[in-house]
């Protein structure tokens, strides 16, 4: 694996998990919400689908593993709400997905029961299912949210098990048996606590390392380069990671109720589709594409600092699966998510990796405002070199790109 960028993973899986856009409502994170993809398809997309569960071998042949998964949980939505709004501590929280677990175990009548000894084969899918409500729940307030996401545990499948840059080879050995066994292999709750324990420990070294949290659900972005892919929440990630079909994606075969989270906003057009005429009009064009795909970045004072070649690429990259899209899409996360003060020394970190890269570096001014530092920053994200156009926009040459798939932003 190459070496990861901590510091960045912590600031977009923040932005992923802290403030996700969209957020859909219980019943569809559970039965499958409408999520458009960047080529417009739309998919819909479920916390558990059948992936998840074709390990889970059933009695009943006709019966749906994932149906009734997403039954029980929707019928368990005021009675959970009312639990998670009166925990306190992540201590409260593990006893509370304990008792999620044997409650789903109990569902699963239809599952041969041997499926049902191993404690993480359930637990993993309660894990998962409370990290995809926690993320994206409209019912889950921003505040509750902020509270629950430390908490969340990792979901340990055989990708994150034998993954080791998080855990060490000989623990997963001797709990399991093998290097990089199924998640079915753990099979008591004391090495699951051994596991969680374990990562809780790496969180706490790394959080030292880059000084700021560093939770252990957000080692979840490393499962499929998750971490380099364009979306603003989980739903969208998930689906841009992996194009040929993920854990959780399925194309839609029948109407998916949107009524509750209202519709689900379209990724913006290319420039192609733009209305033609002057450049004011192409313009207002952009910032309506770019306002339907990441809301958050269209404030009028940040777009007064935006030249149209900006816009364009913007767009273009946001809208498009294009090699430079989910990079760039993280580095908007990244402008958006940083505090004020901690602009400058981004774009100064910025500037220097561009210096390596090219060997000069256009002369440019440091805007006096936040919403001209986050611009700036997003344009060097976007392609070289930065200039200024004659309104004191920042411009870029949309023919000279970044374009290496395999680029990755230097550490802040």
């Amino acid at each position: 694996m190459n070496e990861i960028d901590w510091k960045y993973l912590a600031n977009r899986a923040d932005a992923l998990f802290m403030r996700p856009q969209p957020t859909y409502a219980w019943a569809e994170i559970l039965e499958g919400a409408a999520v458009h993809g960047v080529a417009g398809k739309v998919h819909a997309m479920r916390a558990v689908s059948g992936n998840t569960v074709r390990g889970l071998h059933k009695l009943d042949k006709d019966a749906s593993n994932v149906d009734a998964i997403a039954s029980h949980f929707v019928a368990q939505q005021h009675a959970m709400l009312h639990s998670l709004a009166n925990l306190e501590t992540r201590m409260q929280y593990d006893a509370f997905c304990d008792e999620l677990r044997a409650g789903l175990a109990a569902a699963l009548s239809h599952v041969k029961p041997e499926m049902l000894v191993s404690y993480n084969r359930i637990r993993k899918l309660v894990d998962l299912v409370m990290e995809h409500l926690v993320a994206m729940a409209e019912e889950i307030k921003p505040a509750l949210r902020a509270r629950l996401v430390p908490w969340l545990y990792l979901p340990l499948d055989s990708q994150m098990l034998g993954n080791e840059v998080l855990f060490d080879t000989a623990i997963v050995q001797r709990i399991a048996g093998q290097a990089r066994p199924g998640y079915g292999q753990i099979r008591q709750r004391s090495d699951y606590v051994t596991l969680q324990t374990a990562l809780d420990a790496r969180c706490q070294i790394l959080s030292d390392q880059i000084g700021q949290p560093m939770h252990p659900i957000y080692f979840d972005l490393l499962w499929r380069d998750r971490l380099h892919a364009t979306g603003g929440n989980l739903f969208e990630v998930n689906m841009a990671g992996d194009q040929d079909g993920f854990d959780s994606v399925t194309a839609i075969s029948k109407p998916v109720n949107q009524s509750r989270s209202g519709p689900v906003k379209r990724p913006p057009a290319t420039p192609k589709s733009c209305p033609a005429g002057g450049a004011h009009d192409k313009r207002l064009a952009w910032i309506e594409q770019l306002q339907a795909w990441r809301p958050q970045l269209v404030t009028a004072e940040l777009v007064d600092y935006m030249s149209n070649t900006l816009l364009d690429n913007l767009v273009r990259a946001l809208g498009t699966g294009n090699s430079y899209g989910p990079r760039l899409s993280a580095g908007v996360d990244l402008a958006l998510s940083l505090p004020n003060d901690r602009l400058q020394e981004q774009i100064r970190l910025l500037l220097e990796d561009r210096k390596r890269h090219d060997g000069a570096v256009a002369s440019v001014r440091m805007p006096e405002s936040p919403a001209g530092r986050r611009a700036l920053l997003i344009a060097l994200w976007t392609c070289r070199p930065v200039g200024c156009d004659r309104n004191g926009r920042f411009k870029v040459d949309s023919k000279n790109v970044y374009g290496d798939p395999h680029y990755r932003p230097p550490k802040a």
